[in-house]
């Protein structure tokens, strides 16, 4: 899969349009759906409905969660709702939340308090990104 640093989003959309839009001879073409043209990349791919689930996100988590620490996963997670929020972060979480939680457990903290100290951290990654 090929990631994009956050910052460089209009490369992920145009990335999704060149995949969908068929015969686009330049960059405007592809803000153009249903006879409408589109302020930007990310507006053009809501429309044509690209981004109405997560599975882009549910894919990146998945990759990272094999491969990276909990700590660098906690970071990717807020760098996805900072810069390109999921349709259902709460799904998101949910689904991903030992993975996130890892090291946590591993020194055995409370289950209770294993959420604040997640939400916490994300919450200061967003603040200082």
């Amino acid at each position: 899969m090929l990631l994009f640093a956050a910052g460089q989003g209009n490369r992920h959309y145009i990335k999704m349009l060149l995949c969908k839009v068929k015969g686009a001879t330049c960059f405007a073409d592809l803000k153009i759906y249903n006879g409408h043209s589109y302020a930007s990349f990310r507006v053009a791919c809501a429309a044509r409905g690209l981004l109405d689930d997560d599975d882009m996100h549910d894919n990146i988590m998945e990759e990272c969660a094999q491969c990276q620490m909990p700590r660098e996963l906690r970071h990717t997670f807020a760098i996805l709702l900072l810069w390109d929020p999921p349709v259902k972060p709460n799904e998101l979480w949910e689904k991903y939340a030992n993975d996130l939680a890892a090291d946590f457990i591993h020194h055995k903290r409370q289950v209770d308090s294993l959420h604040c100290l997640l939400f916490k951290f994300i919450v200061e990654t967003m603040v200082f990104a």
